[in-house]
């Protein structure tokens, strides 16, 4: 797996952030959206109007167990631990309280990992390798909890972004608040308590002093994640920007450090292999000398044990090199991999660069035959890798064929083609932004629900389903733009929710007011695709009838 670590954590509470009790979104000193501790279970469980950021129809979250295993279970869990009473000094004596609203009570973590969801999706070995390898951060993560006092509940692994990634959650039951479990909130806490004189005479310098210790401790989390769970795992600490690297330098870095971890690895299993046989054979020995003791008779049967052990180290050498030259030939393409039919198991067959002559083919065959079977799932994972290659290429096409359609359609129309559209078509590099593509809409990831729901109410049917295909056409000329896809599927499943909330078909143009979800909204607009005139062609043969 090539790539480096991202691995980030948060903490909410019930109302968000500090301030009067409303429906209105709240935002942090920082300008980031506070989130409610409600509203991060809702995403992580994908509600259908919490995962505006993601398509519609993906796979369910996966969940990964831990002192619960359900979204239901979790959110009473937290709903117990954010009502709990704490204590207190009143006036020399010890009190209890009620947790303040605003109070952090739901520990966050997320880990992504460097692999495209798609290709997870379409490689099982890949994906097993996935889910272990966020299993394992999760097991890391439970112990640094519970040496803090809190409690992990689950893991949730979302299968419907672009990369695969967990979330983890936690609370802690006896306190409430879970400010211990977020490492720099407890260092700068720490400090504060330490330096409270101090702080009266300069409190610059001691916030100064408190914020360094926050990022110590969060560096020092980053640290110990990538020792115990992503240096094994072939990923880099850091990325390119913070180790200034260009992109060769950074590729390069890449490949060393993945082959480092297959190498390591591989020396893993060897030694295990290896200890494996020289325990077999230490234990060969003992009982050659047993019975060598026992009897002068056996000693010709010790002789024949020997000389079994001789071979076994032989063929282990002919399968390791029998290995080296087959994973060659197969990156060479002088031999493929061959899928398995109704009629044939899967195996291995001569490539587009194998030899011509038969002899070299033959003794290529002989050489390799030893480590057949792992050189066979060897050529299949290659093979895979190729496929997704060809895929991706596909995938390029058909964009460049749609640009073009799409160029061809204004045209017609006499529409100003804008650039970026017509570098598409052409099959050039442009980058693409909002102005390429206008009447869609691309709804930011912290957009105003209210100034959402006022546009709705001033977009007539007509309008928001020509909105909806300029919207619709944008998502899939924008897929290798991630960010800016993003904000047109947002834009996308806006707009089907409230064309369902109106009963109205942005495929037909028609609208059923009985299949709306919403009859107030669907009352505010009734402008439709008016049914065609019918011409009703009338015989003007006379019909004789008896009277």
């Amino acid at each position: 797996m090539k790539g480096y670590q991202f691995a980030r954590m948060e903490s909410y509470s019930v109302q968000g952030a500090p301030g009067k009790k409303s429906n209105e979104p709240k935002f942090r000193k920082s300008g980031e959206r506070a989130w409610t501790a409600q509203e991060v279970l809702d995403e992580a469980e994908r509600k259908p109007w919490a995962s505006f950021h993601v398509n519609p129809g993906g796979l369910p979250p996966q969940i990964l167990p831990g002192t619960v295993s359900s979204f239901a279970a979790a959110r009473a869990a937290h709903e117990k631990a954010s009502t709990v009473k704490e204590v207190y000094v009143r006036k020399g004596k010890k009190a209890k309280r009620k947790l303040r609203s605003d109070a952090r009570t739901l520990y966050s973590s997320v880990v992504s990992l460097p692999t495209l969801t798609v290709d997870a999706l379409a490689d099982p070995e890949l994906r097993e390798e996935c889910v272990a390898l966020l299993a394992a951060a999760m097991e890391h993560e439970r112990k640094t909890v519970e040496k803090a006092g809190g409690v992990l509940l689950m893991g949730v692994i979302h299968w419907d972004e672009d990369h695969v990634h967990a979330h983890y959650l936690a609370i802690e039951p006896q306190l409430g608040r879970v400010d211990a479990l977020h490492p720099g909130r407890a260092a700068k806490i720490a400090f504060n308590e330490a330096h409270a004189v101090e702080k009266v005479k300069d409190p610059k310098a001691v916030g100064q002093g408190a914020n360094r210790a926050y990022r110590a401790a969060m560096s020092k989390w980053q640290d110990d994640f990538y020792e115990g769970v992503f240096d094994g795992a072939g990923l880099l600490r850091f990325g390119p920007k913070r180790c200034r690297m260009t992109r060769a330098e950074y590729q390069k870095a890449l490949a060393v450090k993945d082959r480092q971890a297959r190498d390591e690895k591989r020396r893993a299993e060897s030694a295990e292999t290896f200890n494996e046989q020289v325990t077999a054979i230490e234990g060969e020995k003992i009982d050659l000398l047993l019975r060598e003791t026992e009897a002068a008779r056996l000693a010709a049967q010790g002789q024949a044990e020997i000389i079994r052990a001789e071979e076994l180290a032989s063929s282990a050498a002919d399968r390791v090199e029998a290995l080296v030259c087959g994973m060659s030939a197969i990156e060479a393409r002088q031999i493929d991999y061959r899928p398995a039919t109704e009629k044939r198991r899967e195996g291995l067959e001569f490539g587009p660069k194998a030899p011509d002559a038969e002899e070299d083919r033959r003794s290529l065959k002989k050489r390799i035959m030893p480590a057949f079977d792992l050189l066979v799932g060897f050529a299949r994972r290659v093979f895979g890798v190729r496929q997704r290659e060809e895929a991706q290429e596909a995938t390029a096409a058909e964009l460049r064929r749609r640009a073009a359609v799409v160029e061809a359609t204004m045209s017609q129309s006499r529409q100003v083609v804008p650039e970026s559209l017509a570098a598409l078509a052409a099959g050039e590099t442009a980058p693409l932004d909002e102005e390429s593509f206008p009447g869609a809409w691309a709804i930011p990831s912290e957009a105003d629900t209210a100034a959402l729901r006022k546009r709705l109410e001033v977009t007539t049917n007509l309008e928001l389903r020509a909105a909806y295909q300029a919207t619709r056409d944008a998502m899939l000329l924008t897929e290798e733009d991630a960010a800016l896809r993003a904000g047109y599927v947002r834009g996308v499943k806006v707009i089907e929710v409230n064309a369902a909330e109106r009963g109205f078909d942005l495929e037909t143009g028609r609208q059923d007011v009985e299949n709306a979800t919403d009859p107030k909204v669907a009352a505010l607009h009734t402008d439709q695709f008016l049914e065609p005139i019918k011409v009703l062609r009338v015989s003007p043969e006379r019909v004789r009838t008896r009277t």
